[in-house]
């Protein structure tokens, strides 16, 4: 999961690099971070250890996941407005050039 979550970072960063920060491909690399997260946090909610008195389940809560997840929802929203914008002023832009 980790290697997915630094495939979408490595991602973001070329667009943004490419000056194609706000494009809809940034809003759902940083959803399947969050997606990828959620799931880390999930998986190690439960732990499974064999010892010789027996099978010990524990749960523990790993929070750093949570917060990522939160941290990259909270990003996809940015980016979907920010895209939300730049396609508005492609087409104001268009219409304005397309006007005279």
């Amino acid at each position: 999961m980790i290697i997915f979550i630094l495939q979408e970072i490595i991602n973001i960063f070329q667009s943004v690099l490419n000056l194609e920060a706000f494009r809809r491909g940034n809003m759902h690399s940083f959803k399947k971070i969050a997606l990828y997260s959620f799931t880390i946090f999930m998986v190690s909610l439960f732990s499974f250890i064999q010892s010789p008195e027996g099978l010990l389940y524990m749960f523990d809560f790993y929070f750093i996941p949570l917060f990522i997840m939160i941290g990259a929802v909270c990003l996809s929203e940015i980016f979907k407005e920010g895209n939300r914008l730049f396609e508005d002023e492609i087409f104001t832009v268009n219409a304005y050039y397309y006007q005279y």
